[in-house]
């Protein structure tokens, strides 16, 4: 454990992300943002819509695109990306392209944001617009359904 500790002082992390080298700090949180959205519209579909009961034989079908995930995935990073554009643009002590507000949403916690934006946008495109086949309507046995 102290060899890993010494070893991790004499890299110094910290250089790695300062500069021009701090693109690889907004390439993760530039990913993060998206992954955030992509995980708040799983965690709806599976903890709301679906009520943690999954169709094993839906999930293995070719049923086609989700339309309302992937507009659900776009609306929830939408509002991040002029922050993340902003970072990925301005340098040192240039002024911001973007008003404060935007650029603080993208780097106080994109993810987030972009988690719960998702979620809440996939409820709401689920609820106005219903699938052919609801969960109600399945019968599940114990072989399809977990």
């Amino acid at each position: 454990g102290y060899v890993v500790l010494l070893l991790s002082l004499l890299v110094c992390p910290w250089w790695t992300f300062a500069g021009k080298a701090s693109f690889v700090l907004n390439f993760l949180t530039g990913y993060a943002m998206i992954t955030g959205a992509i995980a708040g519209v799983f965690l709806a579909d599976y903890w709301i819509l679906k009520k943690r009961c999954l169709d094993l034989q839906e999930l293995y079908s070719s049923t086609g695109v989700n339309w309302k995930a992937l507009l659900s995935v776009f609306l929830g990073a939408a509002p991040c990306m002029p922050g993340f554009i902003n970072a990925l643009l301005v340098h040192g002590e240039q002024e911001n392209l973007v008003s404060p507000f935007w650029a603080h949403l993208y780097s106080g916690g994109s993810c987030l944001f972009s988690l719960g934006a998702s979620g809440i946008a996939y409820l709401v495109l689920s609820s106005f617009f219903e699938s052919k086949k609801s969960l109600k309507e399945t019968d599940f046995t114990s072989e399809t359904a977990i």
